[in-house]
């Protein structure tokens, strides 16, 4: 006689025992039904230098860049609908750790859940760009390529390469990925705009040449799936056919 004990809890491959006992075979049928993280992707609320008179921020530190007025008072009607999560990781630059602190009602420090710092997750270092105001670029030429086709700007003159960038911003959403991995919390990673195009540009088999296709607001938010968290993980071993594909300037 054989007997046959089947739980059905979930989609995810079904994991098979057998024991054999007094002659008899009993079969064990169960699924893994372990939570899998939730990555919550999203950008800093508005800054100083977002606001009017726009200026070019990438990864300067000017303590003159820090949330506006209306970007403090934003942050908690546009995250109502978002719990507070397991995990918070911020960009290194100030603008990211205000957002987290306005969001929290706390110093960064003493936000209440795991924490931690990431640079990678930093804007584009635009180098001699920094601080500029926007409306006063129209007319230069490096600006201009910059925002016709990023896959074939040279990059910023003391600053990076748009292909840098793209290889610390995709390890970096890598690294993290991999590391919670195995949990079931709910992670919220607080970054920048080119830094999101980017990772959009990624997750849809884009190359750089779309980065402005993609439009990046203040507390705009990226839920990764499943296959996208799949993909970041795997992105150090394709490196060297991204390097192929896209051949640094």
């Amino acid at each position: 006689m054989t007997a046959f004990i089947t739980t059905q809890l979930s989609t995810t491959p079904t994991i098979r025992r057998e024991i054999k006992m007094n002659n008899r075979t009993l079969k064990f049928f169960h699924t893994n039904t372990r939570k899998l993280p939730t990555f919550t992707i999203m950008r800093h609320a508005e800054s100083t230098w977002n606001a009017d008179r726009k200026r070019v921020q990438g990864a300067s530190v000017d303590p003159s860049i820090i949330l506006s007025k209306n970007g403090r008072n934003s942050i908690h009607p546009a995250l109502k609908d978002l719990s507070k999560p397991d995990v918070l990781i911020c960009s290194s630059l100030l603008r990211c750790k205000e957002t987290a602190e306005s969001w929290f009602g706390c110093a960064f420090e003493t936000i209440p859940v795991q924490k931690k710092i990431v640079s990678d997750l930093r804007e584009i270092n635009a180098g001699i760009f920094e601080g500029r105001y926007i409306d006063e670029l129209t007319h230069d030429e490096l600006w201009k390529l910059w925002l016709r086709n990023p896959s074939t700007f040279p990059g910023f003159p003391k600053g990076e390469t748009p292909y840098e960038f793209q290889q610390r911003v995709l390890t970096a959403f890598s690294q993290i990925c991999s590391e919670f991995n195995d949990t079931s919390q709910q992670i919220c990673v607080i970054t920048h705009g080119i830094v999101m195009r980017v990772l959009k540009c990624y997750l849809d088999d884009k190359d750089l040449s779309h980065l402005w296709k993609y439009d990046v607001t203040n507390l705009e938010r990226l839920t990764l799936t499943k296959e996208h968290s799949k993909a970041l993980q795997s992105y150090p071993i394709q490196i060297r056919d991204s390097c192929r594909r896209h051949p640094p300037l």
